[in-house]
C-alpha cells in the first residue's frame, strides 16, 4: 500500500510540476467575415518594440521576431502569395509609379505611398513585442500582432500572446529568446495556414 501512494505522490507532483512548467495566456480575435483565401500579396512591418523598456531586450525582441517571419515566409508560404518588407515594397511602388522621392515633401510622400498600399497589398502585417525579459523569477515575452485589410483598413485579424516560464533554481536554463521565437512561429504558422485554405 505505501508503494502505491508513493508511486501515485510522485506522479501526482509531476503532473503538477508539468502543469505549472509554463503559463500562457492568448486573447485573439479574427473577423469571420474576411475570406484569407483571396489574399495574393502581405505587407510586414518592421517588428516594434518601443513599448519594452529595456531597449537591448527590445531589439533582440526585434530581431527574433524578424528572423522568424523571414524564416516561415521562406519555408511555409506559397509562391502565389507575394510578401514584401515594408521598404522592399516602398521601392516597387515608387519605381512603378515613377515617384521622384527628391522632389515630394516627407508629409507628402508618406500619405503618397499609403494611398498606393491596396494597389499593390493586400494586407498590412504589425509585429508588437510587449514584454521580453528575465527576471530572478523567470522569462516572459509577449507580443501582439494586428492584420490590416488595405482596403477597408479594419483589422481582421490581432492576437495577444503572453508566455511565461519560471526559473524554479539557479540551475534552471530559461531563456525569453526561446519564449519569443514559439510565439511568433505559432503566429506565423496558424497566419500561413489561413492564408492558404482552400486555394
Amino acid at each position: 500500500m505505501r508503494f502505491k501512494v508513493k508511486n501515485f505522490l510522485f506522479i501526482f507532483l509531476l503532473l503538477m510540476a508539468f502543469s505549472v512548467s509554463c503559463y500562457a495566456e492568448k486573447n485573439e480575435f479574427i473577423a469571420q467575415w474576411y475570406d484569407f483565401s483571396k489574399v495574393k500579396s502581405i505587407m510586414f512591418y518592421p517588428p516594434d518594440g518601443s513599448e519594452i523598456y529595456n531597449t537591448i531586450d527590445a531589439r533582440n525582441a526585434e530581431s527574433i521576431a524578424k528572423r522568424v517571419i523571414d524564416d516561415k515566409i521562406a519555408s511555409d508560404l506559397s509562391p502565389a502569395i507575394r510578401s514584401y518588407h515594408m521598404d522592399a515594397l516602398i521601392k516597387r511602388i515608387v519605381t512603378i509609379e515613377n515617384i521622384n522621392v527628391f522632389s515630394v515633401p516627407e508629409e507628402e510622400f508618406g500619405k503618397l505611398i499609403y494611398d498606393k498600399l491596396p494597389e499593390y497589398c493586400d494586407l498590412t502585417i504589425n509585429v508588437y513585442p510587449a514584454d521580453y525579459g528575465l527576471q530572478p523569477e523567470g522569462a516572459h515575452c509577449a507580443i501582439y500582432f494586428s492584420v490590416i485589410d488595405t482596403k477597408t483598413e479594419q483589422e481582421v485579424w490581432s492576437r495577444m500572446d503572453y508566455r511565461f516560464k519560471p526559473k524554479y533554481t539557479i540551475f534552471d536554463n530559461v531563456d525569453p529568446k526561446d519564449i519569443c521565437e514559439r510565439i511568433m512561429n505559432s503566429f506565423m504558422s496558424d497566419f500561413i495556414d489561413k492564408l492558404q485554405e482552400g486555394r
